[in-house]
């Protein structure tokens, strides 16, 4: 069984915005799109097949 995973995200370097300091900190969203889990099928078992937005923050010192 094959598996597909897509994780997209959109990033903006905030902490140039907010605090003047480039390539510090980073805040976005995304999407992730994952079909036959582990690569056990979606039709046969629930939970492994996934649509899911998400918020990304990335902090870098």
């Amino acid at each position: 069984m094959s598996e597909t995973l897509v994780h997209a995200g959109l990033l903006v370097d905030v902490g140039q915005l907010a605090f003047g300091k480039k390539e510090t900190f980073f805040a976005g969203v995304g999407y992730e799109y994952w079909r036959n889990k582990f690569g056990n099928s979606s039709a046969d078992t629930p939970g492994t097949k996934a649509n899911t937005p998400f918020v990304n923050l990335e902090l870098h010192l």
